[in-house]
């Protein structure tokens, strides 16, 4: 397992929608200490955490077999006889409690909210992408402060192939691959280096969640960022209780096209 950086950063920028729909969005950053986990459905891949399901391909007899052996375990001698007479007399009895099974995972799925950070603050498309044209700013985040929580951070993992669970992965609530799959992205979202956090809806229910002291311990502002945006958030930087933040800001390297990190 890939050891967990030091620093993880989440690039940001100001959203004028979110500023009017959520005034005290970015102020909250820094005097309340919560930051936005998003949902599922809000994410930008269409492909992220929804994996393949591979029981189209199968037979019925084939999906009957596992489905039985799945749960012979589960049910007394009597009761199990009498689902293996339901499963021989209802051949796409399997495929129709699979299919549940699917949708019951898919809904599962849709409970979680998720922090995405990058393990790089000078990606060139991060700042593009994420921070509006370099308009924005990028936060710095140090994992010491979990300490032996810190494998709530997990790696995105990069692949050709998307994530497929067969069968026997849905009738297997120990099966690791279920929770694997929220950690396979299309190998052409590498340049992010992500990692992430999860957690429930149930338990954050209004989409902010605080975080420790320690945590965010520095900003770097963007290239093109708004001389008012700079002064706002550093006033709010100093009405919090953060103390030692970085303040840097990107920069240009002046012999390659990498970007480099400097006091602001």
């Amino acid at each position: 397992m890939m050891e967990i950086p030091e620093f993880l950063y989440k690039y940001m920028f100001v959203n004028p929608e979110i500023k009017k729909l959520d005034p005290d969005y970015y102020k909250n950053l820094f005097i309340k200490k919560e930051i936005y986990f998003p949902t599922l459905k809000e994410l930008n891949d269409p492909y992220d955490c929804h994996p393949s399901f591979s029981i189209d391909n199968c037979s019925d007899e084939y999906l009957n077999r596992v489905f039985l052996k799945r749960n012979r375990k589960n049910f007394s001698r009597h009761a199990f006889r009498r689902l293996e007479s339901t499963v021989n007399h209802d051949k796409q009895y399997a495929r129709r409690v699979m299919s549940e099974n699917i949708k019951h995972f898919e809904r599962n799925g849709m409970k979680n909210r998720v922090l995405s950070l990058s393990a790089t603050p000078t990606s060139t498309a991060m700042w593009a992408h994420y921070s509006n044209n370099y308009k924005g700013f990028c936060l710095k985040f140090s994992t010491r402060c979990f300490g032996n929580y810190k494998d709530v951070f997990r790696r995105i993992v990069y692949s050709k192939l998307r994530p497929i669970l067969t069968p026997q992965d849905l009738e297997n609530p120990e099966s690791p691959v279920v929770p694997d799959s929220a950690f396979i992205k299309s190998e052409e979202w590498a340049y992010e280096q992500e990692w992430r956090v999860f957690t429930s809806v149930k338990l954050f229910p209004n989409n902010k969640i605080g975080f420790p002291d320690g945590f965010l311990c520095g900003m770097i502002f963007g290239i093109n960022m708004q001389p008012d945006e700079k002064e706002l958030i550093l006033r709010w930087v100093s009405e919090s209780t953060y103390k030692n933040i970085e303040i840097n800001k990107i920069s240009l390297c002046p012999k390659s096209f990498d970007l480099i990190v400097i006091k602001n």
